[in-house]
């Protein structure tokens, strides 16, 4: 079965490769499971395969379709949005970073502060900008 290509992709809060091969790796030893092995969602993920961490392929992220990444400059997964983010521009992919000053990791959540319903209005609106269905495929270059 071939699932149509998607009009486009948002990654939040995260960057496509695991949590630690970012600045957290460095920065917040053990407050993290070490390896993705170590994590009881990743768990049975080989580490080394771009299906999981598709980060890890330039040649992956390059069939990225457009792509909205969004974190917080309080979120431990920021460097990783960032890192994604320059892989899927040199790779010749429309990318849009948004990193807001003072969120957190699961920056959505709380929807008693008006940075949430910000990031709301942004994603609603990067969708509705994109091709969807067939238009999606013929409008990025696959028939």
């Amino acid at each position: 079965m071939i699932l149509p290509r998607l009009g486009a992709v948002g990654l939040f809060c995260a960057g496509g490769i695991y949590w630690t091969d970012g600045d957290l790796g460095y920065f917040n030893r053990g407050a993290a499971p070490a390896t993705s092995r170590d994590n009881v969602y990743l768990k049975d993920a080989d580490p080394s395969n771009p299906r999981a961490f598709p980060a890890l392929s330039p040649a992956v992220m390059a069939k990225f379709t457009p792509t909205l990444l969004i974190s917080g400059t309080c979120d431990f997964a920021l460097s990783l949005a960032v890192y994604a983010h320059s892989v899927l521009a040199a790779q010749g992919v429309q990318t849009d970073l948004y990193v807001r000053e003072g969120l957190g990791h699961s920056l959505f959540i709380d929807r008693d502060v008006p940075q949430p319903l910000e990031l709301y209005a942004i994603i609603s609106r990067f969708f509705q900008t994109r091709p969807r269905g067939a238009d999606a495929n013929t409008r990025c270059g696959h028939t």
